[in-house]
């Protein structure tokens, strides 16, 4: 053995992963100028580090390799997405058509848009790191255990201070943003401990849920023949059109309470416009 060497580190595929799920789907071919497609997907997915294909890590102990199973950090219970497409029922050839010159204002008018929902994505009270001994490699946080039944977070909380030295960051009388994952940050924080390591055979990985998201696109436009063969087309798309803020998942970390539920990013962009002209021939 040399013993200038601390560690072998080896790529394997020993790991074990599990995912079950339900999918639903209505879809609508076009018809009368309306199509649409709708689906929903319940779903579980379980694995012992949290990582996908691309990625490398470690176990926590290679004596208990099932230490951090759990819910992949990707497992989103309830997922929705919904596109659709519709060509107003007005102009030439339509439901509505009142003649020539009005044709040409009132017809080839189309809207289209994309939904997307989904659950909150796992989240774990870090305790510190490498609590089972780990490598030099790699680094990450041990997940500390529930003393209760987790029933918390989920969503935004205002007007939150913290109390105990707990989620105080966030206070808006000294500059926080007063937005926390939980009411009462610090009876969650209390609601956790520490692993003992002569104990416990697992780890707290992924116990708590973190915020649902939704987001909203549109799109409008008009197409508009300028010859038999030769159409125009413009269109004005909206990303987020009802610029809605969502937060990004706080810090859970029983070294900083402080931050400990703290809302201070953002998840996703404010709203964007673009335009778009083509012509068609």
């Amino acid at each position: 053995m040399n013993a200038q060497v601390q560690e072998l580190f080896f790529r394997t595929d020993g790991g074990r992963s599990n995912y079950h799920a339900f999918m639903l789907i209505f879809r609508k071919r076009p018809s009368h100028g309306l199509q649409f497609d709708f689906n929903y997907t319940l779903s579980k997915s379980l694995d012992q580090l949290g990582s996908v294909q691309d990625s490398a890590s470690f176990f926590p102990s290679s004596f208990f390799p099932n230490l951090d199973y759990g819910p992949s950090f990707f497992d989103h219970t309830h997922i929705a997405n919904l596109t659709w497409y519709y060509e107003l029922p007005f102009g030439p050839g339509r439901r509505f058509s009142a003649g020539n010159w009005v044709d040409k204002l009132i017809g080839g008018w189309f809207t289209g848009g994309i939904l997307t929902a989904f659950s909150g994505a796992p989240l774990t009270v870090v305790q510190s790191t490498q609590v089972f001994g780990g490598g030099t490699t790699f680094s990450f946080g041990t997940g500390a255990l529930p003393i209760t039944k987790p029933k918390f977070g989920n969503e935004v909380h205002r007007n939150v201070a913290g109390s105990g030295g707990v989620g105080t960051a966030g206070d808006p009388a000294r500059g926080g943003t007063g937005l926390n994952l939980f009411a009462d940050p610090e009876a969650v924080f209390k609601s956790f401990r520490p692993i003992r390591l002569s104990e416990d055979t697992r780890s707290g990985r992924g116990v708590l849920r973190g915020l649902p998201h939704w987001n909203l696109d549109f799109s409008a436009g008009k197409a508009i023949a300028l010859t038999e063969a030769v159409k125009l087309r413009f269109s004005f798309d909206f990303f987020n059109v009802l610029n809605r803020v969502e937060f990004a998942d706080p810090t859970l970390d029983l070294r900083n309470p402080a931050d400990f539920g703290v809302l201070s990013a953002q998840f996703n962009q404010p709203r964007r416009v673009q335009f778009g002209l083509r012509v068609e021939f």
